[in-house]
Parts: structure tokens; sequence; C-alpha cells
């Protein structure tokens, strides 16, 4: 009878939230990996937004370019964004 009052709904409301969320997750990282450049690892939501500095954007890429090559991917939020970086991996990409 707790059931269909209400008060043991919100540990069933959780699960399923948390188990919708996480299979969303797992979906769109196995799109992501498969359509875009390597790159580091998104978090969920937030994609990689705290691991870029936006107040010192160049530096930040300069160490990513160091990491991952001229070419790689990052998420802000739900967005993706691929980076290229200098004049010979532009005309490769885009050519």
């Amino acid at each position: 009878m707790e059931l269909l009052t209400g008060t043991g709904l919100w540990p069933v409301a959780i699960f399923t939230i948390i188990f919708v969320l996480l299979v969303d997750l797992m979906h769109r990282r196995q799109r992501w990996t498969s359509q875009y450049p390597p790159g580091p690892v998104p978090w969920p939501v937030l994609g990689n937004l705290l691991q870029v500095d936006l107040n010192n954007m160049p530096y930040s890429l300069y160490k990513l370019q160091n990491r991952y090559g001229d070419v790689f991917s990052l998420q802000m939020a739900w967005k993706p964004m691929v980076v290229i970086n200098g004049l010979k991996a532009m005309k490769k990409v885009l050519l």
C-alpha cells in the first residue's frame, strides 16, 4: 500500500533516472568515439569544460595539442568540437 501513496516511489524514481542517464551516456560515448578524433574523456553533462581553462584558452589548447596531436576533439557540455592546430593539419583535414 505504501508504494501507491508515493512515499515508496522516490527510490524507484531516482534509480530509474540514474539508469536512463547512464544508458544515454554510454550510447553518446559510443557514437562520439566512432565519429570524432581522439581527445580527453568528457565528464557527463559538463563534457571537457572542467579540463579547459576558459581564462587562458590558448594555453589549454596548446597542452591538449601536445598530448593528442594537431587534430583532437572536445565536448563542451553536449556540443562536440574538433580543434585543428596548424596550417598543415588544416590542409590535411579540410582538403
